[in-house]
C-alpha cells in the first residue's frame, strides 16, 4: 500500500520550509519516493532532470511565497 505519511518540520531545527524543501527535492527525491513505496518512479528519475528542473521549480514557488500578502 502506497503511504502518504506527514512529519512536521521544526522551523527552529531547520529554518526556512521553502529552502528545506528544495534541497530535498535537489537530493533527496528518489530516496522518498522509495520510503513511499513509490520504486517504479524513483528508479525512473535521472539527477539531471531534477537539477534542469529546480529553476522552474524554485521560480514557481518564489511567487507563491510573495503572492500570500
Amino acid at each position: 500500500m502506497k503511504k502518504n505519511e506527514r512529519l512536521m518540520l521544526d522551523f527552529t531545527a531547520e529554518g526556512d520550509s521553502l529552502a528545506w524543501t528544495l534541497d530535498k527535492i535537489k537530493n533527496r527525491l528518489p530516496i522518498m519516493l522509495l520510503r513511499c513505496e513509490a520504486e517504479d518512479v524513483a528508479r525512473s528519475i535521472d539527477q539531471r532532470d531534477i537539477d534542469a528542473a529546480l529553476p522552474k521549480i524554485v521560480a514557481w514557488a518564489e511567487t507563491k511565497t510573495h503572492n500570500r500578502g
